[in-house]
C-alpha cells in the first residue's frame, strides 16, 4: 500500500511540473504539415500563450491530473510487488522486467486517458473539429459516436510505447542511484537527477512510437479517418513528411520529461520515506520484544538492545515466528527507507555469544542481511 499511495501523490507532482510542455509536445506531434504553425519549442510555447492565454497550456489538465496520480499509483505499485517476487530482486534484469509489467498494467487506463487528452489539447487547432467542453463531455462524444472501440482507439501503439518505456525508466533510475553504501538515505539533488534522466533515457527511446500513438488518436476527430492503423500511419506518415517528422516535438519532451520525473521520483521517495517514518514511530516495541524474548532467553535484555540499536535506515515491521534455525535466528521483515525503487528484503537476525553488538551491513548486491547482535 505504501508504493500506491507515494506513487499517488509522485503522478500528481509530475503532472503538475510537465503538463504545459506536454501541451506544446503534442501541439507539435500533430499539426497539419501542409501549414505548419510551430516551428520549436519556444514559438509554440510563445504562440500559445500570446493568441489563446496561459490557461490554454493546461487545458485538459484535469484528465491525466486524475487519471496520472492513479496510473502512478498503479505504476510503483505494481512494480514493487513485482519486484519483490522475483528470484533476484536487486539485479537490473528484474527490475526491468517489473518495470515493463508495470508499464503493461497500466495501460488499460492510459489509453482512453491520453485519448481524451489529445483531443482536447489539439481540438482548437484543427478546422472541422468536434469541441468539446472537458474531459467527460469529450469522452461522452466518443463513446456515443465509436463506442468502446472509439474509447481505445490507439490501444496496441500505446502498448507498444509503454512496455519497453517503463522498463527503461526503473532500469535507468536503478544504475544511476546505486552506491557504495546504500544504508545512506540518497540526497535530494542525487534523486531529482536520477529521476529526471531516467524519464529523459525513456522518451528518447520510445519517442518515434508516442508520436505515431498522438496522430492515430486525434484521428477522425474532424469526422474523416486518415490512417486505418499504426503501420498505414507509419507510411503515411513517412512518406509525406520524411524521417524527422518522428522526432519532431523530441526537445519539448525532453525538456517536460526531466523536471517532471524529476518530482516524480523525489516525491515518491519522499512520501514512502514520510510514511515509513511514521510506522517505525507508531510499532508496539513490547510486542517485537515479547516475540523475542522466548528464542533470546528469559531476560529481555538482548530485546531491548534489539529496539535501540537497530538501523535508522531500516526499521522492524513485524517479527515472524517461522522459520526459526534451531532457536538461533530470527527471520524478520525490514523495509529500507525507500532511497531505491526496491522497497523490501528479507533480513536474518542472529545471535553470537562472541559478540552482542548488532550492526547492520546491508548489500544490493545480496537481499540476505545480517544483522549480528
Amino acid at each position: 500500500m505504501d508504493d500506491f499511495i507515494a506513487g499517488f501523490a509522485g503522478g500528481c507532482a509530475g503532472v503538475i511540473i510537465g503538463y504545459p510542455l506536454d501541451t506544446v509536445k503534442v501541439r507539435i506531434q500533430t499539426q497539419d504539415p501542409r501549414n505548419l504553425r510551430y516551428t520549436g519549442t519556444f514559438q509554440c510555447l510563445r504562440t500559445v500563450v500570446r493568441h489563446e492565454g496561459a490557461a490554454a497550456l493546461f487545458r485538459g489538465m484535469t484528465s491525466p491530473m486524475a487519471g496520472v496520480a492513479g496510473i502512478n499509483a498503479m505504476i510503483f505499485g505494481v512494480y514493487g510487488n513485482v519486484n519483490k517476487r522475483l528470484s533476484d530482486p536487486e539485479s537490473i534484469k528484474s527490475i526491468a522486467t517489473a518495470g515493463i509489467c508495470a508499464g503493461l498494467a497500466q495501460t488499460v487506463i492510459t489509453s482512453p486517458m491520453e485519448l481524451v487528452k489529445t483531443r482536447l489539447q489539439v481540438q482548437s487547432q484543427i478546422p472541422g473539429a468536434q469541441i468539446s467542453e472537458g474531459p467527460v463531455d469529450c469522452l461522452k462524444k466518443i463513446w456515443r459516436s465509436y463506442g468502446i472501440r472509439g474509447v481505445y482507439q490507439g490501444f496496441g501503439i500505446t502498448c507498444v510505447r509503454e512496455i519497453p518505456a517503463f522498463g527503461i525508466y526503473f532500469a535507468a533510475y536503478e544504475v544511476m542511484t546505486r552506491q557504495s553504501d546504500p544504508s545512506v538515505p540518497l540526497s535530494t539533488w542525487t534523486m531529482l537527477y536520477a529521476g529526471g534522466m531516467a524519464g529523459v533515457y525513456s522518451w528518447a527511446f520510445t519517442y518515434p512510437v508516442d508520436m505515431v500513438k498522438s496522430r492515430l488518436q486525434i484521428d477522425g476527430i474532424s469526422g474523416k479517418q486518415q490512417y486505418s492503423g499504426a503501420i498505414d500511419c507509419i507510411r503515411k506518415t513517412y512518406h509525406s513528411e520524411g524521417i524527422r517528422v518522428f522526432f519532431r516535438g523530441l526537445s519539448a519532451t525532453v525538456i517536460r520529461a526531466f523536471p517532471s520525473n524529476a518530482a516524480t521520483f523525489a516525491v515518491v521517495t519522499w512520501t514512502l520515506r514520510l510514511i515509513r517514518s511514521e510506522n517505525e514511530r507508531t510499532l508496539d516495541k513490547s510486542a517485537i520484544i515479547n516475540a523475542a524474548t522466548p528464542f533470546f532467553g528469559a531476560s529481555s535484555v538482548l530485546g531491548e538492545s534489539i529496539m535501540r540499536q537497530f538501523s535508522r535506515n531500516l526499521f522492524l515491521q513485524y517479527a515472524l515466528i517461522e522459520p526459526w534455525e534451531t532457536n538461533v535466528k530470527m527471520c524478520t521483515k525490514a523495509y529500507c527507507d525507500g532511497t531505491m525503487p526496491k522497497n523490501g528484503f528479507t533480513a536474518y537476525c542472529g545471535i553470537d555469544d562472541s559478540d552482542e553488538h548488532m550492526y547492520v551491513t546491508p548489500s544490493r548486491d545480496d537481499i540476505t542481511k545480517n544483522l549480528r547482535y
